[in-house]
């Protein structure tokens, strides 16, 4: 009775739906109390990440009233429903995140009215939001939550701020001894502590003896260290060692010197130079061969072997014991007078 008859009119019985709506529900067009159920259809819970457009969410409805409305409350900052497409779309933002929070649920409730603005239908779905400090990647899965260079444990560790940039641990050498080694022995692996190394950042060391070499696997230095420039009577050489630690960059953000000590070891008995009585091994001690001026660094350099000479003295090796000649002449008069006194006796028996 709106005086419009029922070919013309698109809702007959005016109750908000029209006769499509009803034709599709199987209602009655002709009956306002035979009216189709406006509902909301399966939406699944969705997570996205803050700062990233999200993949639009769509919101199914049916059998909306006539000038019903659909209305979508709770949703995160930077998100927004439009009626026109039934979807929700745009980048969530948060902008009140907990010092340590990583996550945030959001309610989400779906509304169907009426024309006279009354809920007829209704469903709540969660949108959860994760956190993304750097912009890179959800911080839940992020090692490195402000992309600073140092992981979440280490910053934990350090008692640093992993969702601030500008708050990050301290990369350090840790204390390393002066070390003395000989050469052509293998060392004693010798460690290395560094902390506090930022991701893409090295550790290396420079001024290694030839034949000693760092890895950073292991963090240890190891090798037979060698040196072919000794100096004529020279025992020992200090190697000034500095342990770096570079950021991604590079750049140089921690160091430490020690130093390493190679004693010559001529003959390769294991016993330094410095402590070795005879170094070139070749029978006379380091003492003998600098009295008779030869080399004993050097093997085919050595005294001469004993000579007789009237009042001189020879050496002997080793032992260093001096013999003298006089003793060789006196035992020769000796003979020579027996040999006499023999011949005498002979004589008077004939």
């Amino acid at each position: 009775s709106d005086g419009i008859p029922d070919v013309t009119d698109s809702d007959d019985d005016n109750d908000g739906y029209t006769d499509e709506q009803e034709k599709a529900a199987g209602t009655d067009s002709k009956d306002p109390n035979s009216k189709p159920i406006a509902t909301v259809g399966d939406i699944d819970n969705k997570t996205v990440v803050e700062k990233q457009p999200i993949e639009p969410i769509e919101v199914p409805v049916t059998n909306v009233p006539h000038n019903g409305s659909v209305e979508v409350t709770g949703l995160p900052d930077g998100l927004t429903y439009d009626p026109a497409t039934g979807k929700i779309t745009g980048t969530p933002t948060v902008t009140d995140w907990g010092k340590d929070e990583e996550e945030r649920d959001f309610p989400v409730k779906v509304v169907v009215k009426d024309a006279a603005g009354n809920p007829v239908a209704e469903k709540d779905i969660t949108i959860k939001v994760q956190r993304d400090t750097d912009g890179d990647m959800p911080d839940v899965t992020d090692p490195d939550d402000d992309n600073d260079g140092y992981t979440d444990e280490q910053e934990k560790a350090a008692g640093t701020d992993s969702k601030d940039p500008n708050s990050k641990p301290i990369a350090t050498v840790g204390e390393i001894g002066d070390k003395t080694v000989i050469e052509k022995q293998p060392i004693e692996p010798i460690n290395i502590p560094v902390s506090n190394v930022p991701k893409g950042g090295n550790v290396y060391v420079a001024g290694l003896p030839d034949g000693l070499t760092y890895d950073p696997a292991t963090g240890k230095i190891t090798g037979t260290p060698t040196v072919t420039n000794w100096g004529k009577d020279e025992e020992e050489i200090n190697f000034l060692i500095t342990v770096f630690i570079s950021d991604a960059d590079g750049k140089t953000i921690a160091e430490k010197d020690f130093v390493i000590k190679v004693q010559r070891d001529t003959d390769s008995d294991g016993i330094p130079d410095v402590t070795d009585s005879d170094d070139d091994n070749d029978g006379y001690t380091d003492e003998q061969e600098k009295a008779a001026g030869t080399d004993s660094k050097d093997p085919n350099s050595k005294p001469l072997a004993a000579t007789v000479k009237a009042t001189s003295k020879a050496v002997l090796p080793k032992t260093g014991t001096e013999s003298s000649n006089l003793g060789a002449y006196g035992l020769a008069a000796l003979g020579l007078v027996g040999l006499m006194a023999l011949g005498k006796g002979k004589k008077e028996e004939e």
